[in-house]
């Protein structure tokens, strides 16, 4: 199972939908793979954390013994994985290549505007800005910004998908050994096979219709649907 961009926030309905389908996934035989940007902002440092972002880590780390749980870091993502590895079997910061010939990856990384990319993630995913944020007394208010800045970006966002950039970047993936790759970030379902029948796919935001992935690693189809469905079907 994958899902990507739900963009949680406290105090939004959001929350109960998200945290009601956590509770479904628990009475399954599903793994889950969370593709990034779980949260709508998360700084994964003890001052910085909310009630809800830290039920998430219980319900990863509770999980964990029962089932797969993987995370992909999202670019509204921050140090998550860094201070709790062990809430999760698999991780990684950008991209997560499996033995299998999976590809998980956020999206962000595969930006046409590398350059630019590149320097937001020096700039606020590197070394000096976790050390700022554990010891600067000003931090909590530098975190705010970021969040006002992302929520006034987000309200302006208008739906691109690079088709090109994105083509070109999976190439190299299946070049590398790659045979499927999962993607979100750009909150535009797609999905290309090239002529050896490798393919990459880009999830739909969760946020957007609370949809989700489900996958089957042996016969390789990949299924769409709103979860509650999901779980209608397997009830049935």
């Amino acid at each position: 199972m994958l899902i990507a961009d739900a963009h949680v926030l406290d105090g939004t309905p959001a929350v109960l939908d998200f945290f009601a389908m956590l509770d479904c996934f628990s009475s399954s035989n599903y793994d889950v793979c969370f593709l990034g940007d779980v949260m709508e902002l998360w700084f994964g440092l003890e001052r910085f954390e909310t009630p809800v972002q830290l039920r998430f880590l219980k319900w990863c780390k509770s999980e964990k013994p029962r089932r797969k749980i993987t995370f992909v870091e999202g670019n509204h993502e921050f140090f998550v994985i860094r201070k709790h590895l062990d809430c999760f079997s698999d991780s990684a910061t950008e991209v997560l290549r499996l033995p299998s010939g999976e590809c998980l990856v956020h999206g962000d990384v595969v930006q046409c505007n590398k350059w630019k990319n590149a320097i937001f993630r020096m700039f606020l995913k590197g070394e000096w800005m976790y050390w700022i944020l554990l010891l600067c007394p000003f931090a909590p208010a530098i975190a705010k910004k970021a969040k006002q800045a992302l929520e006034f970006k987000n309200r302006k966002r208008v739906p691109r998908f690079p088709l090109d950039h994105v083509k070109k970047w999976c190439h190299r993936e299946f070049q590398k050994g790659a045979h499927r790759i999962f993607m979100g970030h750009f909150h535009n379902e797609q999905k290309e096979c090239d002529v050896d029948k490798n393919w990459w796919c880009c999830l739909p935001a969760w946020k957007d219709a609370q949809k989700v992935m489900l996958y089957d690693r042996i016969s390789g189809t990949t299924d769409i649907l709103y979860w509650k469905k999901l779980f209608e079907k397997t009830d049935s």
